[in-house]
């Protein structure tokens, strides 16, 4: 009989996530066929095969940086992409919050329209903003961020996504096999 070798990885996990992570634990722990376990210092290990725990970790990553669970599992996509970006790492600390109102918007308008323009889940947790997105509008949501964070109006920004979700459609029609 061959043993399979069973793998280990750690998540680290914010304190407002712990409960909504521990009371679903058990659905999330099937699904992707892991064992799981949060410890006391909100580090949340998960065990399993180096397949399951290499397409799980995304997920877990997703979840414990506030996205909802059919956000997450939609990581299980092979076409679906997390990025996460500290806008701490990229502006002065006086400017974190004016920077991080541009990307939200007044009332979450510019967030609500770039996820409306690019069919991506933006999410913003602290001084961090979350992503997910298809591959192919990876590259053009970083790019509108880092547009946001240098002080480009939200209207070229719009403009930009607009652009670049109707050149992937176009691409998507022309090449539907390849993605």
């Amino acid at each position: 009989m061959i043993e399979i070798e069973r793998y280990e990885e750690l998540v680290p996990i914010p304190d407002e996530r712990v409960g909504y992570l521990k009371k679903n634990l058990k659905p999330i722990s099937r699904r992707l066929k892991l064992a799981l376990e949060i410890d006391s210092d909100c580090v949340l290990h998960a065990q399993g095969e180096s397949v399951d725990i290499y397409f799980g970790k995304k997920v877990l990553v997703a979840l414990a940086f506030g996205f909802g669970m059919r956000e997450a599992f939609g990581l299980l996509s092979d076409n679906k992409q997390l990025i996460v970006a500290d806008i701490g790492e990229l502006v002065p600390r006086q400017s974190i919050g004016r920077v991080l109102g541009r990307i939200i918007g007044e009332e979450g308008k510019t967030k609500a329209l770039i996820q409306k323009i690019t069919h991506c889940k933006l999410d913003v947790v602290g001084q961090k903003v979350g992503i997910i997105c298809t591959y192919e509008m990876r590259e053009p949501l970083a790019k509108a961020i880092s547009m946001l964070v240098n002080g480009a109006k939200q209207g070229h920004v719009y403009t930009y996504l607009e652009r670049c979700s109707r050149e992937q459609k176009i691409d998507q029609m022309l090449h539907p096999y390849i993605k």
